[in-house]
């Protein structure tokens, strides 16, 4: 083989060497990135907020420290919260990202009508991570009420799944935050199907 010939060869292994480094190097670059985002998304809540991983029906079988844990606010510490507001949010549209732009900061937890969030799930939003108060239509002086956003129109009754599961949730934070049943109550427009009266006395019984 001439010297020609092998330094053609060498040019050629070091053009594959070159190539083959670059190909690497990106590739590392991008599962860099991919954790990054991962991690990001693990620490730090969504602008939705997250989904409360331990279904209303299970809440009176499941230990209380387990349950706490879950509902540990990831921005806050905990307050002492002595009311609670049940608010239809008045659309069939229940993604907790849209609901966030369009209805920011309005409720604390939201149950799904199975459109975005799954039928009868509990939903944690934003302002519960903050601990702040929700920014809807709660009265200023009642900062310390926590505000469940049923999902669905006021002009369509309800799945028995869904409001089953908000019965359950909000027994359960009566019971975590000791807050009495008088102390419950439900602002829903004048032409809802949702019957209040039913609610109150399945959630007092």
């Amino acid at each position: 083989m001439t010297k020609r010939q092998t330094s053609a060869k060498q040019r050629r292994q070091q053009r594959a060497n070159r190539v083959r480094r670059q190909v690497v190097l990106g590739s590392f670059v991008m599962a860099i990135s991919a954790l990054t985002m991962l991690l990001e998304l693990v620490v730090r809540p969504t602008e939705g907020g997250r989904l409360f991983m331990r279904k209303a029906n299970e809440l009176e079988s499941s230990g209380a420290s387990d349950v706490r844990r879950e509902l540990e606010p990831r921005r806050g510490t905990l307050k002492a919260w002595n009311r609670i507001l049940i608010q239809q949010t008045g659309s069939e549209n229940g993604d907790p990202s849209t609901l966030a732009q369009l209805t920011p900061d309005r409720w604390h937890f939201l149950v799904g009508n199975g459109n975005g969030v799954d039928l009868g799930d509990v939903h944690i939003s934003t302002p519960w991570d903050a601990q702040s108060v929700a920014q809807g239509r709660t009265p200023s002086k009642q900062t310390g009420t926590i505000v469940i956003g049923l999902v669905g129109s006021d002009h369509r009754l309800p799945a028995k799944a869904q409001t089953d599961n908000l019965v359950d949730f909000c027994r359960f934070l009566c019971k975590e935050f000791s807050i009495p049943v008088t102390n419950v109550d439900c602002e829903i427009t004048e032409n809802s199907l949702l019957d209040r009266a039913e609610l109150f006395r399945k959630i007092s019984q």
